[in-house]
């Protein structure tokens, strides 16, 4: 067995134990912290059942993964984490001209995060993910069923000192493992590594965000490649969130998981 696959096993077998790291500290769930562990904005209130979430992107020079589409993703707070189901609906051009309006349905994943805790003034959580290739025509999708398993780490920084009285900072990384287990043998298999960084400046109800995101690649013999990425949301409301973000490449075009430019928008329905 490979050793990228063998690592992602056991992160998905330590994911399903719910073991939190040595000396950590399990916190109670709820909306706050959930949000803190996944990087989403910061839910108002705790005691919510979940989230709705709509978003549109247009991309140009993507891989297979990173092309114009729109999705459809419901986050559930349930069993002590959060449960979330996503289908995609790829254009029927899938490059930066590509039209909301010729979806067709794309790959559909569905994924578990795990309770948050905390390891020092981190907060922790781990997620496992399946991806379906439910995609028709099968061209729009990747062919393959693919297993992930991840950990986030968050944690607040402190801000300059004319910012403190009304801005927040946080920092968090996520690193996640995806394979590819079985599907078209024709199609090439899926076998690479994020590492995801992000500073998130929250004021009110804004927040601008800054991300570089990295891929290795295993199947390009661990060739990296990075995108960078701006986001800006507003809470309109107690449940409702709008957010934009423009991104481009940094370097590695061609990497699993890159696109050459992206633009974002998306809307949120916490309930």
């Amino acid at each position: 067995m490979a050793a990228p696959l063998r690592s992602c096993l056991t992160v998905l077998l330590l994911s399903a134990l719910g073991m939190p790291a040595h000396g950590a500290e399990t916190s109670p769930l709820d909306g706050r912290s959930v949000a803190a562990a996944a990087d989403d904005p910061e839910p108002l209130k705790a005691g919510w059942h979940g989230r709705v979430q709509l978003r549109r992107e247009n991309v140009d020079r993507g891989t297979s993964e990173e092309t114009t589409r729109t999705y459809l993703r419901s986050d559930n707070f349930v069993w002590g984490g959060m449960l979330s189901f996503q289908v995609a609906f790829p254009d029927e051009k899938t490059d930066f001209s590509g039209s909301p309006f010729d979806p067709r349905l794309g790959d559909s994943k569905t994924r578990f995060r795990f309770a948050p805790f905390s390891a020092g003034r981190f907060d922790m959580s781990y997620f496992i993910e399946a991806t379906f290739p439910t995609a028709d025509p099968a061209e729009l999708g990747s062919g393959k069923y693919q297993l992930s398993a991840g950990v986030t780490a968050s944690t607040a920084i402190p801000a300059p000192q004319a910012m403190r009285p009304s801005h927040e900072l946080r920092l968090t990384s996520q690193l996640q493992q995806a394979n590819s287990v079985a599907g078209d043998e024709a199609r090439q298999d899926i076998n690479y590594t994020k590492l995801d960084l992000s500073l998130r400046d929250t004021w009110g109800a804004n927040w601008v965000k800054i991300a570089v995101n990295t891929r290795a690649d295993w199947e390009q013999n661990g060739k990296t490649g990075a995108v960078g990425e701006l986001e800006y949301g507003r809470r309109l409301d107690r449940s409702w969130s709008l957010w934009g973000m423009a991104g481009g490449l940094l370097w590695g075009e061609g990497v699993k998981g890159t696109y050459g430019t992206k633009v974002m928008i998306g809307i949120d329905w916490w309930f």
